[in-house]
């Protein structure tokens, strides 16, 4: 494997590392093989191994750094800050939780109003219905052939309106339901995570 190629694998290997670690990575190996003074078709893998070996080395000296790093800081809870939390913490609860509660309050009067249109459509399209039958009915009763047609056609004009407010109905309770069931969900996953 020549230089070029090498270092393509090499990059393509090493995408997944934090930039600042790749490009060093990267930078290095391309410094270290202009000073190796090889031609560019001979082998390079030769002498440094594969890009996968190498890759896997790199990616292992970073993960360690990292740890490193984190044990110096210090974790969350051997810190300042998590006291830091916990006193604010406290200290918002007397607004906090009203907050919380009023907000509950609206997003249950909202999921209210919604209910509430979608069952208003619902008795909207069932009037809609018993209207059209009714008016196409009337046809019975009229007397000349206009009248008959005007009171037929406005009573499938009703039934029509009606059915296609019906499947509206079932189709935004069907979508509600999906909705809330999915959140359901959401939340009890994120319980079992925690």
């Amino acid at each position: 494997m020549n230089k070029k190629a090498f270092m393509e694998e090499l990059k393509r290997r090493l995408k997944h590392l934090p930039k600042d670690d790749r490009e060093d990575a990267i930078t290095y190996y391309e410094e270290y093989l202009a000073d190796m003074d090889l031609e560019d078709t001979e082998d390079v893998t030769a002498k440094l191994g594969s890009p996968k070996e190498i890759a896997r080395e790199i990616i292992a000296n970073c993960t360690e750094k990292r740890i490193d790093n984190q044990k110096e800081k210090g974790g969350v809870k051997n810190s300042a800050t998590m006291i830091w939390t916990v006193i604010l913490g406290i200290c918002a609860a007397p607004f906090a939780i009203p907050l919380i509660g009023a907000m509950l309050i609206v997003l249950f009067a909202l999921l209210l109003v919604v209910i509430s249109f979608v069952f208003a459509i619902g008795l909207a399209g069932i009037c809609f219905v018993i209207v059209g039958v009714c008016s196409a009915m009337a046809t019975i009763f009229a007397t000349g052939l206009g009248q008959k047609l005007v009171c037929l056609g406005m009573g499938l004009t009703g039934i029509a309106i009606g059915v296609l407010l019906l499947i509206a109905t079932i189709k935004l309770a069907e979508w509600m339901t999906r909705g809330v069931a999915k959140l359901f969900r959401k939340l009890i996953v994120r319980k079992k995570v925690a």
